[in-house]
């Protein structure tokens, strides 16, 4: 996205940053933090955790975890796993930032995964997110576009994306 942000490909791009893997914003480009997409376990409505407020990761020790063969979503599984002193078993499926295909298999009961809070959880009756205890881990959400002078209509996108953000660490920093 930074690339093309600065060819001019791109007007604005929203950017997911792992806090583990920051990257530098280019010469050129802004940066503006939204907010941030906390770490959360998905698990099967019916497994034994589901009703908890939080789930400590040493009490999936034992369970299967499925993640992404490669990509962001494997990489956040393995920096968990290894913040936490943990190597459970592992299920590999799917690709990329967010597999839906772990979502699918965390239903129909073969194992757990990570998330984050922001996910879109494609089943809420057979699937849970709760919060990890001892897991301070994030994916930054921010909005980037080239230094310069901006269109209205970016200005005005940049600005309600913005306004997004505010919203949403508002409600975050609620009690």
């Amino acid at each position: 996205a930074y690339a093309k942000l600065g060819r001019g490909e791109l007007d604005l791009a929203v950017i997911f940053e792992h806090d583990f893997a920051p990257a530098p914003v280019p010469d050129a480009i802004e940066a503006h933090r939204l907010f941030d997409d906390p770490v959360r376990i998905l698990l099967p409505a019916g497994h034994q955790l589901a009703s908890a407020t939080l789930v400590d990761p040493i009490d999936l020790a034992l369970e299967t975890w499925i993640r992404a063969h490669d990509g962001s979503a494997a990489d956040l599984t393995e920096h968990v796993l290894a913040r936490h002193g943990l190597d459970p078993p592992r299920l590999l499926a799917g690709h990329g930032d967010e597999p839906v295909e772990t979502q699918a298999l965390v239903a129909a009961g073969r194992g757990i995964t990570l998330t984050h809070d922001l996910t879109v959880i494609v089943n809420r009756h057979h699937l849970v997110a709760r919060p990890l205890a001892r897991e301070t881990g994030v994916r930054h959400v921010a909005v980037a576009h080239a230094t310069g002078p901006m269109s209205p209509a970016t200005e005005t996108v940049l600005g309600a994306l913005q306004e997004i953000g505010r919203q949403r660490r508002s409600r975050r920093d609620r009690p």
